[in-house]
C-alpha cells in the first residue's frame, strides 16, 4: 500500500493537487480532492472527498447531447464518448445513463464524490480515501 496527501484544488499553499496513475499508453486514473470553499464555495457543505476518474487521451469527447433539451447526458453518460469519466465508489451504485433531468444538477456531482473510508477499484487498482482532514490521506494498492 502507497499512502500520499492530497490538497484539495480550491486551497492555497504548497502540496500535490492529482495523482496521477498510468494504466496503459493512452489511459490513467486521476484523484483531485475537493473541498467547499474557494471557487466552490457554492457547493453543498458535504462536499469533502475526492474524485477519482477514469482518463482516455485517445477518445474524442460527445458533448452533442449534454446540453440538449432531450438531456439524455448528464455529463458523465458512458453512452456519450468522452475523454473522462468519474468512477463511482465500490460502497455505492450509481447509474450514469440516467438522464440529466433524473440527476440534480445542484448535486454537484456528489454522488461521484469518494468520502473518508470509501474506495474506487479500477484497472486492477484499489484507491481509498482512508483520512480526511485538512488534507487527505490516499491509499493505493494492487486489487
Amino acid at each position: 500500500i502507497i499512502t500520499r496527501k492530497l490538497t484539495p484544488l480550491e486551497e492555497e499553499g504548497a502540496g500535490d493537487r492529482i495523482i496521477v496513475i498510468p494504466v496503459s499508453n493512452f489511459e490513467a486514473l486521476v484523484v483531485e480532492s475537493r473541498r467547499p470553499t474557494g471557487l466552490s464555495k457554492s457547493w453543498p457543505k458535504t462536499m469533502v472527498g475526492v474524485f477519482v476518474y477514469r482518463v482516455n487521451t485517445s477518445l474524442v469527447t460527445d458533448r452533442s447531447s449534454e446540453f440538449t433539451s432531450s438531456k439524455l447526458d448528464s455529463g458523465n453518460n458512458p453512452m456519450f464518448p468522452k475523454w473522462a469519466f468519474y468512477l463511482p465508489p465500490d460502497q455505492r451504485k450509481i447509474d450514469a445513463t440516467l438522464p440529466a433531468s433524473k440527476v440534480d444538477p445542484d448535486k454537484f456531482y456528489q454522488e461521484w464524490l469518494i468520502r473518508e473510508g470509501e474506495s474506487v477499484t479500477s484497472d486492477g487498482i484499489r484507491i481509498k480515501l482512508a483520512k480526511v482532514e485538512k488534507v487527505d490521506w490516499i491509499q493505493i494498492s494492487k486489487a
